[in-house]
């Protein structure tokens, strides 16, 4: 079993960067003649990862034999109307915003079954993605049909993709007083926004739903102290849901591989209690582990303000857990594009803007099933 929260995640990813993994990408700019024109759009999710002495920035990095970015702008010879400097920052700052896209923590992918298919349509049946049932018969060998496979019938659901996008203008002043520390800045606050949006929309339509009559568990009043209770309620749950049929065998629901959604303040304690290790203040207790929960998901949203507005992304409240049985078929996030940046090199000149860029990405989420039939919802005792 294993306690994931985004600081954990976020740990592990600045440890490989330590350890001397550098990201790089498969696919740059083609040609210089591309930066003539007035967009210049770049993936953003193919890359590969080549062990380095030295972790450095990758606007400290030779990049296209030449000297890196950071290097240039030190010794004044660097200018964005320049196509070999605009070409090496564009290279940098998708590098940059990879890497710090990889060290923000996609907390859904322990639920979602992630695809990934730039041939998605904008509104796609369930049939159209999920796998095609197949299975093996005896056959004569003899003139005997074998049998073929075929897609899962009965189904009319569908998955729509959206578009999400953000942007940015470089003006003057951006360029003039130190371009390096601000693109970094920018390229922290993409990741983030990044991170805050997928996870909340993955996760929120969890943690918002209706659990009503044998989709939610009380708080136990079993036991002498609130870890003990504790304890049997998440006992309990996991015997609620398992009592319950699963729309696809026909059997009561497998809870093996299960995750358990929570706060992080409840994280670490449902952790020793998962585990029978009761060590509360009053009483020392141990018990057997709870089988069958794979991941504790500890999560609390984010909050992210942008100018004079804050934008709030609900997490898990305390006291509040959901048991789930991550399904295939149940919870889906089906990916057109990953994140992608659009860049136009020529700005407003009455403006003195110098550059704009955007940020998008193309998915669908689908969860309908998984939250109806695969969902448990938990109410913990009081501390």
């Amino acid at each position: 079993m294993q306690l994931i929260t985004s600081e954990i995640l976020r740990e592990q990813a600045y440890k490989k960067e330590k350890s001397g993994r550098a990201i790089v990408y498969k696919h740059g700019i083609k040609d210089a003649a591309g930066l003539n024109a007035n967009r210049n759009e770049t993936l953003m999710d193919t890359v590969v990862k080549v062990k380095s002495k030295d972790y450095k920035s990758p606007y400290e990095m030779k990049l296209n034999n030449r000297e890196s970015v950071a290097s240039r702008i030190a010794q004044g010879n660097f200018a964005l109307h320049q196509p070999d400097d605009l070409y090496d920052f564009v290279d940098a700052t998708r590098l940059d915003v990879t890497r710090r896209v990889l060290a923000e923590p996609i907390l859904f992918q322990f639920i979602y079954n992630v695809l990934s298919n730039p041939n998605f349509t904008k509104t796609m049946t369930l049939q159209e993605i999920l796998p095609i049932g197949v299975v093996f018969a005896e056959n004569e060998g003899s003139g005997e049909s074998v049998k073929l496979g075929d897609f899962k019938t009965g189904s009319t659901e569908t998955i729509t993709q959206e578009i999400l996008a953000a942007g940015y203008t470089w003006d003057l002043a951006f360029e003039m007083y130190n371009v390096l520390f601000d693109m970094q800045r920018l390229n922290d606050a993409v990741a983030r926004a990044y991170a805050a949006e997928v996870n909340d929309s993955h996760l929120d339509p969890i943690i918002t739903g209706t659990y009503t009559g044998d989709k939610a568990t009380a708080a136990s009043t079993v036991g002498d102290t609130w870890m003990e209770k504790w304890y049997h309620t998440i006992l309990d749950a996991r015997r609620d849901l398992r009592e319950r049929e699963d729309p696809i065998t026909g059997k009561r629901i497998d809870t093996s591989g299960t995750v358990l959604l929570c706060s992080k303040a409840d994280a670490e304690d449902v952790m020793w209690v998962i585990n029978g290790q009761l060590n509360s203040p009053a009483d020392s207790k141990n018990l057997s582990t709870i089988p069958g929960i794979q991941t504790v998901l500890g999560y609390d949203g984010d909050e992210i303000t942008v100018g004079d507005k804050t934008y709030s992304y609900d997490g898990v409240s305390d006291g509040t857990c959901f048991l789930i049985k991550p399904i295939p078929r149940g919870f889906i996030s089906a990916w057109k594009r990953q994140l992608t940046a659009l860049v136009q090199s020529q700005g407003n000149i009455l403006n003195l803007e110098r550059e704009r860029r955007a940020w998008y990405y193309v998915r669908g989420i689908y969860n309908t099933f998984g939250i109806t039939n695969y969902v448990q919802k938990i109410t913990l005792p009081t501390r």
